[in-house]
């Protein structure tokens, strides 16, 4: 489990960790009551056959499961970063930023390339994605790690 302690002092530490099917499918089903519900629900539902390509890491605060990060890991050691959410009330905090610094980590790999909604595109960009005005997608060598 990934431990950090966040710049933010109101949320204490960020606890990362793996996602466990046995005890973690209901949370992360009822995680939000918004537009990503069936999100969640689907990617949930993905997790309950494991396999060596699907990763997912949760955040908690202080006990509470408050986001997670949902990626493949590639055979040719290329990391890509599915799905990213924080609940709104945890949002603006690091919690996305570290869920991304641990699934870097955890893969083993050696690139990550990604899709994501412009809304995390200062996310990417500080965590040293290669960015761009006009795209929609990022790339990093994760073997020069910050």
């Amino acid at each position: 489990m990934s431990q950090e302690k966040c710049s933010d002092a109101t949320i204490g530490k960020i606890d990362c960790r793996a996602f466990k099917p046995s005890s973690d499918f209901l949370a992360l089903c009822s995680l939000s009551e918004d537009e990503w519900r069936q999100t969640h629900m689907g990617i949930a539902k993905a997790l309950l056959h494991p396999d060596s390509v699907q990763k997912c890491y949760l955040a908690v605060v202080d006990g509470h499961f408050v986001g997670y990060i949902y990626c493949f890991v590639l055979p040719n050691k290329t990391l890509i970063p599915e799905f990213v959410y924080v609940t709104p009330a945890w949002r603006g905090q690091g919690i996305a930023s570290t869920l991304l610094r641990t699934a870097e980590a955890e893969s083993g790999c050696t690139s990550a390339i990604v899709f994501y909604n412009k809304a995390l595109h200062n996310i990417y960009a500080g965590r040293g994605y290669e960015t761009g005005v006009n795209i929609e997608t990022a790339v990093k060598n994760l073997w020069e790690r910050t």
